[in-house]
């Protein structure tokens, strides 16, 4: 990402350069600057894992309310992208864990399901299935293909299908 933006700001630095060229060219800067500060977050994030130096501060959460939490503040996003998003529950769903860590996740799922879906919708659903609570999120978008759902848990990994769209 970062060689892209540099690419993009030296062809932004010329003279006789069309406006609609640069309003496309700054879209593609944004995108990728993005990018690259998720890719930080998340290698910072895996290295404080990793070294033992995250403090996890488990507590009592409900998954239902975090999940129409979660909804509630990436409408906005997914609105953008004329996409519907919900949350269901079957009441209360309750776990000990920490909910700024599960949020973080949550959230990452979510712009993950955003950002790969064109249309249609994406659904978060809290359920509680006997002992277990089970969070899912769901959408219409690309999917990951079967053959690569072996890697989905391997850091900085992407599907195929998601290189492709970042073109």
């Amino acid at each position: 990402p970062l060689s892209s933006i540099h690419g993009y700001l030296e062809v932004l630095d010329e003279p006789d350069l069309p406006t609609g060229t640069a309003t496309r060219f700054l879209s593609r800067i944004r995108r990728n600057s993005d990018r690259l500060l998720a890719l930080v977050d998340d290698m910072l994030l895996a290295a404080q894992f990793s070294s033992g130096a995250v403090n996890l501060e488990r507590r009592a959460v409900d998954l239902a309310a975090l999940a129409h939490s979660a909804a509630t503040q990436n409408r906005p996003l997914a609105e953008s992208k004329g996409l519907t998003i919900t949350a269901e529950s079957t009441g209360p769903v309750p776990v000990h864990a920490d909910p700024l860590r599960l949020a973080q996740a949550l959230d990452r799922l979510i712009l993950n399901a955003v950002k790969f879906t064109n249309q249609g919708h994406v659904a978060i659903r809290a359920t509680a299935r006997g002992e277990r609570a089970v969070l899912e999120v769901r959408d219409t978008g690309i999917g990951i293909p079967v053959e690569e759902r072996a890697r989905l848990f391997t850091p900085f990994r992407r599907a195929s299908a998601a290189e492709r769209s970042e073109v």
